[in-house]
């Protein structure tokens, strides 16, 4: 695990910036269920994720297995709602993620620019 999560509560959202390499489902697992224990002991539903400086070494099985895992953790019915910035060479497979998410009713969706990301996550409706 080569790794740091660095979280800041907003009024709004719980902001989570991971740097470094993320080489396993476990890291990815442990970090989401930081993320997610915060926000909602904050009282906060809106989670801004920025993987712009992290590096992920997962296949699509990965995806797979981490959509599985925050279903299994009754993620859509706990009403959490997650923006992840990505940076443009791995803004691919965090789009892969946001299509097996969906799948599940995960609200997650991907986006290259901070106000793009801000813009979604701070929505009152429920389009995706």
């Amino acid at each position: 695990m080569s790794y740091s999560l660095k979280t800041t509560i907003t009024a709004d959202y719980l902001y989570a910036e991971l740097i470094g390499t993320l080489a396993d489902i476990q890291s990815i697992i442990g970090y989401s269920q930081e993320c997610m224990t915060e926000a909602a002991h904050n009282r906060l539903r809106r989670i801004l994720i920025d993987n712009r400086q992290a590096a992920y070494t997962l296949d699509y099985l990965d995806l797979v297995e981490l959509a599985t895992y925050a279903d299994s953790m009754n993620v859509p019915q706990r009403g959490f709602r997650m923006a992840s910035l990505a940076s443009e060479e791995d803004l691919a497979i965090h789009s892969q993620f946001e299509t097996v998410a969906a799948n599940r009713s995960i609200v997650y969706k991907t986006f290259a620019d901070m106000d793009s990301a801000l813009g979604w996550l701070l929505t009152t409706t429920s389009t995706t």
